[in-house]
Parts: C-alpha cells; structure tokens; sequence
C-alpha cells in the first residue's frame, strides 16, 4: 500500500476546463472483440461524468454520457460513489440521500429510425 503507482502513459484519459472532479469509480465492459473501462467521475457541481478509458488515441477523452443529478441551477457535491456490479447500479452519495442509478441507461434515449 506504501508503493508509489506508475502510470501507464504520462496523457491523461480526460480532462476538461474549470472543473474539479472529487470521485472516480471504473466498470469493466466486455465489447464484442475486447474489455472497456468505462469512468465513473462525479464533479464539484453535482454531475457524474461517463467516460471511455481507453489506450486508442483517437477515442481517449471520449466522454460518453454527463449525468445531471439535480434540477437547472441547483449544485450539490457528491460525497462518494460506488458501483454494485451484480446489480449492474453506481450508487450515488449526497449528502442528505443515496441515489440508485443504473449502468445501463440505454432507455433514456430514443431510437432513431
């Protein structure tokens, strides 16, 4: 635990401007030919960001969802984050309440045709 951790490349996988994130969580996908980490980082501002981990330059920093927890205007920090992996759920700590949201969100968009 007193080991210093290297990482794997000095490009960091996202990064955005004039925000500070306070949790990180990571789930491990398995795609049709390979295994994806997606991040779970939740923002001084409420927000949960879902983010692609990936070595491939031209998908690093590819952010695939920002989950907004509160109404329009209204900031409240995340306290901690956690994923239950057998109930595919990121629990989400606030501080008054703990919000159940789950992986797969795939319902709250509508398809195309």
């Amino acid at each position: 635990m007193n080991d210093v951790v290297q990482p794997e490349s000095v490009d960091p996988l996202v990064m955005q401007d004039d925000v500070r994130f306070s949790n990180l969580v990571v789930d491990i996908v398995q795609g049709m030919d390979t295994l994806y980490h997606v991040m779970y980082i939740s923002t001084e501002y409420g927000t949960i960001l879902k983010a692609l981990a990936t070595p491939n330059k031209n998908l690093q920093g590819c952010y695939l969802e920002e989950m907004e927890l509160h109404p329009t205007g209204f900031r409240e920090p995340i306290l901690s984050l956690q994923i239950l992996h057998s109930d595919r759920s990121l629990f989400v700590g606030l501080k008054d309440k703990v919000l159940k949201i789950p992986l797969v969100r795939c319902s709250s968009y509508k398809t195309e045709t």
